[in-house]
C-alpha cells in the first residue's frame, strides 16, 4: 500500500512543499506566526520555523503552502 504509485507521488509533493516552506520563512522571517517568533529569539529562527512546520495537519500545510508560496 505505501509503494503506490499514488501514494509515493503525493508523499514527494509533500516534502517538497515542507522544503519551499522552510526555505520561505527563513528567507522572510515575518512569514513567521507571532506565536512563534519567542521559539525564533531563544531558539533560532531555523528552530521556530521546523516547529511551525511540525505541528501543521496535512489540510492546512497544504493551504499554508499555497499562501506563503503561490502568491
Amino acid at each position: 500500500v505505501y509503494r503506490h504509485p499514488l501514494v509515493l507521488e503525493q508523499r514527494a509533493y509533500a516534502c517538497e512543499a515542507l522544503h519551499e516552506m522552510f526555505a520561505a520563512i527563513i528567507a522572510d522571517r515575518g512569514r513567521l506566526p507571532a506565536k512563534f517568533s519567542g521559539i525564533a529569539e531563544q531558539e533560532g529562527l531555523p528552530r521556530a520555523a521546523a516547529d511551525y512546520l511540525a505541528g501543521m495537519t496535512d489540510r492546512f500545510a497544504l493551504e499554508e503552502h499555497d499562501r506563503l508560496i503561490r502568491t
